[in-house]
């Protein structure tokens, strides 16, 4: 692979947080069981080894505080940093969306939810909890039916 320039980190480093993100939403909402992190930070190694740290160290060491430059340079090592940490951890990213996405809860009424979806199912429940109506009743809400209300 040729030498590592700014251009091409930017160039690849779009691509892979692109192709990070997808994986994850995929995963995430339910579309994919399982993540496949792994292969993506292999396919992107040349923007997230030491050589690509060098380059983003040296912009940043070299640039002048206060300046656009200095403040792109700190962001791109930032996220330079971040990526590098992330891709040590991917094994174990995937094995707990793999987790999250097999898991159940039970609700009250019996009912067995997807983990990944027990947020919507408790703010879809029966009683909004801590919101009520003007006499001092909780706002009922029926199953399959969505409200809007500005609350102060």
């Amino acid at each position: 692979m040729s030498e590592l320039t700014l251009a091409r980190l930017r160039h690849d480093g779009q691509a892979f947080t692109e192709e990070i993100s997808r994986e994850s939403y995929l995963a995430h909402s339910g579309h994919k069981l399982v993540a496949e992190l792994t292969p993506i930070y292999e396919r992107y190694a040349h923007v997230l080894g030491p050589e690509a740290l060098e380059l983003t160290v040296e912009m940043f060491r070299n640039s002048e505080k206060g300046t656009d430059e200095h403040r792109s340079a700190r962001y791109l090592l930032e996220w330079e940093l971040e990526s590098q940490a992330s891709r040590s951890l991917a094994k174990i990213d995937e094995a707990e969306i793999e987790l999250e996405g097999s898991a159940y809860v039970e609700t009250s009424e019996g009912r067995r939810v997807q983990y990944q979806a027990a947020a919507i199912e408790i703010a879809n429940e029966q009683y909004v909890v801590g919101k009520s109506q003007p006499d001092g009743q909780p706002l009922q809400v029926r199953e399959g039916w969505s409200f809007s209300a500005d609350y102060k």
